[in-house]
């Protein structure tokens, strides 16, 4: 049998070697793609939680009196729960931001906007909007934004 002295090609270990080391460079760049996507996800939350908390305290700073703030919250769905001199407003969200009944049992939700009001002086009210992220398994809430402001009525 004739030998090949000056072959150019690979060994088998040489190529089964290649493979494994671009097997562990893969899977590298994979996990690095996973978390980039995960803290994507939890920036979109925050920047959503943001906006709504922003936009119930602006609808609250654009109505005349408090009454006509609490009958549009009702109107929406929100839930209202009026204790002595504070006012707690409550939306409820599913884990796509869209409002949930909170009177309906079908789904828990994702996300609440709590936003409290509390009649600090004669007419001068303090807001203080927060959304949380809610554990499905544990009901445990998180605290992702909250804002903190007055409103004279």
């Amino acid at each position: 049998m004739k030998r090949w002295e000056n072959s150019f090609g690979f060994t088998l270990v040489e190529v089964i070697i290649s493979i494994g080391v671009l097997g562990l460079v893969c899977a590298l760049v994979l996990r690095l793609f996973v978390t980039a996507n995960e803290i994507s996800l939890k920036s979109k939350n925050e920047d959503l939680a943001s906006v709504y908390a922003i936009s119930a305290i602006e609808k609250c700073k654009s109505a005349d009196t408090i009454n006509k703030m609490l009958e549009s919250f009702e109107q929406e769905g929100a839930k209202i729960t009026k204790k002595n001199d504070s006012t707690a407003i409550e939306y409820f969200y599913d884990e796509d931001w869209e409002k949930l009944e909170y009177k309906s049992n079908n789904s828990k939700p994702s996300y609440l906007l709590l936003l409290t009001l509390k009649n600090s002086t004669n007419k001068v009210y303090d807001m203080n909007s927060k959304v949380f992220q809610i554990d499905k398994k544990t009901d445990s809430k998180v605290l992702i934004t909250e804002i903190i402001t007055k409103k004279y009525f």
